[in-house]
C-alpha cells in the first residue's frame, strides 16, 4: 500500500506542486528506482514533470537544495 500528499512551493517565482509518493515496505521504491545500494535505504529522487505530462528532468542526490535548483533551471 502506497500513499501521495501533495504540496505547494515557490521556487524563482513559479507556483510549483510538488507530489510526494511514500509507502509500506519497498515498493514504491522499488517502481520509481529509488531503491538504494542493497535495498538498505532509498534514494532521494525528484522527477520533474512538465505540462505535457512527459518528464523532462530527473535528479538525484541527498541535497535538497541541488533539487530545487535543478527545477527552477527547467522551469526557467
Amino acid at each position: 500500500m502506497y500513499s501521495k500528499s501533495f504540496v505547494s512551493i515557490s521556487i524563482s517565482n513559479y507556483k510549483v506542486k510538488v507530489v510526494r509518493v511514500s509507502g509500506d515496505g519497498k515498493q514504491v521504491a522499488k517502481a520509481y528506482g529509488a531503491l538504494g545500494m542493497m535495498g538498505l535505504m532509498n534514494k532521494r529522487i525528484t522527477f520533474v514533470i512538465g505540462m505535457d505530462g512527459k518528464v523532462k528532468k530527473i535528479v538525484e542526490g541527498l541535497g535538497a537544495g541541488k533539487h530545487l535548483d535543478a527545477i527552477a533551471k527547467t522551469m526557467a
